[in-house]
């Protein structure tokens, strides 16, 4: 009998939450771009031929409950800062065009309870803003040559870059403590990243495939 009130408590710890979301998060990113630069096709510029690179996503996120909070299919509005590497393959293997930005993102986030108890379904849609942190054309090592990182040409690139960003993703709660989601997430950008020339608009654009993890803490 001793022993009981001890089997309680981690049996609390233990068992799935309610059905109910946490009303507000805060939350660790991590996760990998899969990125490539849209090219408009013009008469005067001859197209580039990028392909996919890969790059780091990192950052927080704060997510705020909008709806009332006993209901199964909740509105919530996220706020999200990240680090991204975006970019794209210049053409030819083992030459990259690496640009990080710090992007700011505000996304719709509607949550739906699924039929397991503690896992919730999440659909994702809103603006972000970039702002290019640094622009590199990164040369892979090789055999026979150790690797090089040139910086872009200045002024080549504009300094903020506007998209708007979907996707969905699966949140598993345990113990009510500890929030897991997985997410995939699709941004376009809107405006071109490139500031042309006197003759010509811009006619690059950022797309980034990101899938990611995130490690959640109830803040209410």
């Amino acid at each position: 009998m001793k022993r009981l009130p001890i089997l309680c408590l981690a049996t609390a710890l233990f068992l799935p939450p309610t059905t109910v979301s946490a009303q507000h998060t805060i939350s660790l990113l991590g996760g990998m771009n899969l990125t490539v630069i849209a090219q408009r096709a013009t008469d005067d510029i001859v197209q580039v031929g990028f392909h996919r690179t890969t790059g780091l996503n990192l950052g927080l996120a704060g997510s705020f409950m909008l709806s009332p909070p006993e209901t199964r299919h909740t509105l919530h509005v996220q706020l999200a800062a990240t680090y991204s590497q975006k970019g794209a393959e210049l053409g030819r293997p083992g030459l990259d065009h690496q640009l990080d930005y710090l992007d700011l993102a505000l996304l719709a986030d509607m949550r739906f309870q699924s039929i397991v108890d503690g896992v919730f379904l999440h659909f994702l849609l809103g603006p972000a803003l970039g702002w290019l942190m640094s622009c590199n054309g990164v040369r892979a090592a090789t055999d026979d040559n150790p690797g090089s990182s040139t910086p872009c040409e200045e002024g080549r690139f504009r300094s903020l870059d506007y998209s708007i960003v979907g996707g969905s993703g699966l949140e598993f709660a345990f113990a009510d403590r500890v929030r897991f989601t997985t997410s995939f997430l699709y941004t376009i950008g809107l405006g071109y990243m490139d500031h042309g020339d006197e003759f010509e608009a811009g006619t690059m654009k950022n797309r980034a495939l990101t899938l990611r993890a995130a490690l959640g803490f109830p803040i209410g």
